[in-house]
């Protein structure tokens, strides 16, 4: 999910020796001043289909009721970028929070597919998405309280369904503890997806303000609209230090 804390963990695991950005990054800017890590390859391809489902969704403004599949054209898309990449490196990634809601046809597309889930708390999510638009001004990416809610919950179904699917596959991780989780995720990466990583403390990169809280009344109202719940199936699906 957008503004989870997916831009610091993708920044830990580029860090940490997983190529992440084969096919170009998305620049920095004043909302992700240490840079976004993700490989534009898969962003366009991911934007391009929303666009097409529902025209002003700005690429990441939808809430689909199910998983979402590529079409044929972009399957063969899809496949190419995996096929590149593969032979390029042993073991490489991509972060791109609009992933989640293709999950199920990446998983087609990749049976050995490993997925690192990261979550943060509904209001938390809501509040950095409404800031982030009105801080840039950039009409494509504002977004009411109420939407953005509404996404949160779209994309943690999702993941949620997902990791009880394939939990040998998968790992869930709560925001909320970083950087302490780093050697907890660092074993679950090594010894059970069987990735080669260096041991690169997440304290050397984090700072507290990369996760601000959201005032009461978001809180409120992300707990109105049936938040929690959600909330306590994520922490009890997550690995912990």
């Amino acid at each position: 999910m957008h503004r989870s804390g997916t831009s610091f963990l993708a920044q830990w695991l580029a860090n940490s020796g997983l190529p992440l950005t084969t096919g170009g990054d998305i620049r920095s800017d004043v909302s992700n001043p240490r840079g976004y890590f993700e490989d534009l390859d898969f962003v366009r391809l991911h934007a391009w289909h929303l666009r097409r489902i529902r025209r002003f969704s700005a690429g990441w403004k939808l809430t689909p009721k199910n998983f979402l599949h590529f079409t044929a054209e972009e399957t063969e898309c899809a496949t190419s970028l995996v096929r590149e990449r593969s032979a390029l490196h042993t073991a490489w990634g991509w972060k791109d929070p609009r992933t989640t809601i293709f999950l199920m046809h990446w998983k087609k597309l990749i049976p050995s597919l490993k997925v690192i889930i990261v979550w943060r708390p509904c209001a938390d999510v809501a509040h950095s998405l409404v800031t982030r638009g009105l801080k840039q001004r950039r009409p494509h990416l504002l977004i009411t309280p109420i939407s953005a809610i509404h996404l949160w919950h779209t994309h943690n179904e999702f993941a949620l369904e997902y990791a009880a699917r394939f939990p040998e596959d998968t790992v869930v991780i709560p925001a909320s503890q970083f950087p302490s989780i780093d050697q907890s995720l660092h074993k679950v990466l090594t010894e059970q997806f069987g990735l080669q990583l260096e041991a690169v403390p997440m304290a050397d990169l984090f700072h507290p303000k990369m996760l601000a809280q959201a005032p009461a009344w978001l809180h409120w109202l992300s707990s109105a609209l049936g938040a929690d719940e959600i909330e306590a199936r994520l922490m009890a699906a997550s690995l912990h230090t």
